[in-house]
């Protein structure tokens, strides 16, 4: 079994989430499909998640939210019409936006993990009744249902060891099955998020349940490159790095990949292959935990940040 996971630019739009799902369908061992919140449609436009954050803003300012909350539902509507989808999902979002500030407003930790997860959520909702459309069976499921069990302090979901009995029995799932990414639940029943990017995470977790064979990260470039493309014209891109090399230059600002995804695929030595939704032919980078030394490549990447040093 392969465990997909697509980007927010990779979910954008009705166009992307097409594209999205003929990978997914092409492929009969990509059962288990990890999905971002909508990111941004073209350079000047903002996040899904950014616009939920700022409806949470908006809220604990006691101020009123119903152009931000607009907004968000015009993102959503824009791909369920794109999709021509036959739902009555946005009035489902709507009441859940509204359901959730009601019962959350006076813990506004609480309330900010369960908005901005929202975005990963409804889109999950969407994808799956889309592709269900369109003839291929596919089941939405939650992260509860799904297993993800995570500590209970807001911002810093860590997954409890306990959840992978349960991830297991994902296994045996006769459909397609679409999870959002970013977040779980705590044995309090409270949404608990992820750090920033933790989409990737959910789909390490995943994969390290259901003993994936390969976990597929999707987004928006073709693999991982040996330097900043800002910076360096044209760089190479890496064909296989190691989990240690990966982690050591996430520190500096290597940003393709959340450095704390691959903490779970250790154990089990899941390999990870980053690739490009747009050209999925294109090989991508593997991420391994080990590789064979190229001497006539002997640095790995260069990575820098502001204000950052390391001497090893």
């Amino acid at each position: 079994m392969k465990v997909s996971k697509f980007g927010g630019s990779s979910v954008a739009t009705a166009e992307q989430i097409i594209k999205v799902l003929n990978i997914v369908n092409s492929d009969d061992e990509r059962q288990i499909v990890i999905v971002s919140a909508p990111g941004k449609r073209h350079q000047n436009d903002t996040k899904t998640t950014d616009l939920l954050i700022r409806l949470y803003e908006k809220v604990i300012s006691d101020l009123d939210y119903s152009h931000k909350k607009g907004e968000i539902l015009e993102r959503f509507n824009d791909i369920i019409k794109g999709l021509d989808l036959k739902t009555n999902i946005l009035e489902e979002i709507d009441r859940t936006l509204e359901h959730l500030i009601e019962e959350l407003k006076n813990q506004p930790e609480r309330l900010l993990d369960a908005l901005k997860s929202s975005g990963e959520n409804f889109n999950a909702q969407i994808i799956a009744a889309y592709n269900t459309q369109q003839g291929f069976p596919t089941k939405y499921m939650s992260p509860k249902d799904a297993g993800i069990i995570v500590t209970d302090e807001p911002g810093n979901a860590q997954i409890l060891e306990t959840s992978y009995d349960k991830i297991n029995t994902l296994n045996h799932s006769n459909h397609k099955i679409i999870i959002p990414g970013f977040f779980g639940y705590s044995e309090q029943d409270n949404i608990v998020t992820f750090p920033r990017g933790g989409s990737d995470i959910t789909g390490a977790i995943i994969s390290r349940g259901v003993r994936a064979k390969l976990y597929e990260n999707f987004t928006d470039v073709s693999g991982i490159y040996r330097a900043n493309p800002n910076v360096i014209h044209e760089p190479e891109i890496i064909n296989e790095i190691t989990y240690r090399e990966m982690r050591e230059l996430s520190y500096a600002g290597f940003g393709v990949f959340h450095d704390e995804a691959l903490q779970p695929l250790y154990r089990y030595r899941i390999p990870v292959v980053i690739k490009n939704t747009n050209h999925p032919e294109d090989p991508g980078t593997f991420i391994l935990h080990d590789r064979e030394f190229d001497r006539k490549k002997v640095v790995a990447g260069i990575s820098c940040d502001k204000g950052f040093t390391s001497i090893n």
